[in-house]
């Protein structure tokens, strides 16, 4: 399932189509395993520098540290 995170912001679609045009794919079922590895790169593995240089997966935990101290 492909869901970590939303297409928003025109660098972000920018990435993706790069991606996606880097490889000839011959069914569905490989675009969206590629997809799914890239999503899964970009979330957590890719620092982010507008996230302090962690991932999104990182920033998330931290977030909800906070969040879960707040309650």
């Amino acid at each position: 399932m492909i869901s970590f995170t939303t297409v928003t912001t025109p660098d972000t679609v920018e990435r993706y189509r790069r991606w996606i045009n880097r490889f000839r794919y011959t069914s569905y079922n490989q675009l969206y395993k590629s997809i799914e590895q890239y999503l899964n790169w970009y979330n957590t593995k890719r620092l982010h520098s507008s996230l302090g240089y962690m991932t999104p997966l990182e920033k998330g935990s931290q977030l909800k540290g906070f969040i879960n101290k707040a309650a």
